[in-house]
């Protein structure tokens, strides 16, 4: 099927220039993108128009949302999986669409403006090229494990690929967002730009390697292995292993065990590192079907709707009472991986029933 000049699903938005070059828009309904079983069904179809596009040369990928690029997966679907082969198709048939973006034969350059978290950075990192503002609002994380699941949209896979191991799991283990200048230090982000210069800047460099005429080496998934491979931080089998074996020792010691998904992001990049791209995602989609119905994850997600409903109460009480947040009576209690919940504010009747309903609500779904 050919690709229309311009072409509109509910998420998806394509138009094609008269350069040649493809505009595609993720602007899912309400104010945030996320990755839904809809939306990637969507940008899949999408996809493989493109591929069928003779006439449409590259591809710039941004969203339609003015302050934030994709926020992730939709926890709510997460929630709603009742068995590991649920979650494993949910991981494979994810990891299956974003490939699509590395075998179109064609470049591919995502533009990142505001918050990019979860499979956000995972579908950045199946582009070729990735430009980023310089707005302070442009941020970049992948919090999965903070919800007791790994990355699975390939994010085990090539972001060590691209980085490096060691800040790959860096990124991985902090959860937390990273800025675009620190993306582009440790080469997350291949380029940054102020916002006024944004999209003019996508679309020269996706018309300057249709130029180049880069896209002959972007047609399959093993020649973004090469690229991704070219790119990272090279050890030699002997350190990799010595590096790998520390890292779990550490992980093991701060975790006691009770983490499981730290480990297995450990053992996912170091088997996918020796063993290859495709096994390695395998290995990736059947880690987070594994994970993502095991019980320290379920409660890991109760504790992350409860605390994230805990801190809009508190932002309500500031307006009533005037303070901000910081300045309130209380304190900020953490749980793993950067959540914060208002222990006084948990107390308050109101706010302790919307806790419990919550709960109950993401139990029963």
């Amino acid at each position: 099927m050919m690709c229309s000049m311009t072409q509109t699903s509910s998420a998806i938005i394509l138009r094609q220039k008269a350069s040649g070059i493809g505009i595609l828009l993720i602007d899912c309904p309400g104010k945030a993108n996320f990755l839904t079983r809809a939306v990637m069904s969507e940008l899949g179809a999408v996809l493989d128009c493109i591929k069928d596009n003779p006439e449409m040369k590259a591809l710039v990928v941004l969203s339609g949302k003015s302050d934030s690029f994709v926020l992730g997966a939709d926890l709510h679907e997460i929630i709603k999986i009742t068995s590991e082969s649920q979650a494993y198709q949910m991981s494979k048939q994810g990891q299956e669409v974003l490939a699509k973006f590395a075998s179109l034969g064609k470049p591919t350059v995502v533009g990142i403006h505001g918050q990019c978290l979860g499979g956000g950075l995972e579908l950045a990192l199946w582009c070729r090229y990735r430009i980023a503002t310089t707005d302070p609002s442009t941020v970049l994380a992948l919090p999965e494990i903070r919800l007791g699941i790994v990355p699975g949209l390939g994010g085990t896979q090539l972001l060590p690929r691209l980085i490096g191991a060691k800040a790959a799991l860096e990124i991985v283990f902090s959860s937390e967002p990273i800025s675009a200048a620190h993306a582009k230090d440790i080469g997350l982000v291949d380029e940054l730009v102020c916002p006024d210069d944004f999209l003019p800047r996508l679309e020269a460099k996706a018309q300057s390697m249709v130029s180049a005429q880069q896209a002959d080496s972007l047609g399959s998934c093993n020649g973004l292995t090469d690229l991704l491979a070219s790119r990272a931080i090279n050890l030699s089998p002997e350190k990799q292993a010595t590096f790998f074996a520390m890292a779990e020792r550490s992980v093991r010691i701060k975790t006691k065990g009770n983490y499981p998904a730290h480990t297995r992001v450990i053992q996912l990049m170091k088997d996918g590192l020796s063993q290859g791209l495709e096994i390695g995602l395998e290995l990736e989609a059947k880690a987070f079907g594994e994970l993502a119905v095991s019980d320290v994850a379920r409660n890991l997600q109760v504790l992350f709707f409860s605390t994230e409903y805990a801190k809009r109460g508190a932002t309500l009480l500031s307006r009533k009472t005037g303070q901000t947040p910081a300045l309130m009576p209380g304190c900020i209690e953490e749980f793993g991986g950067g959540l914060h919940a208002r222990q006084t504010d948990l107390k308050d009747p109101t706010l302790k029933g919307g806790v419990s309903a919550e709960r109950d609500s993401a139990v029963a779904t």
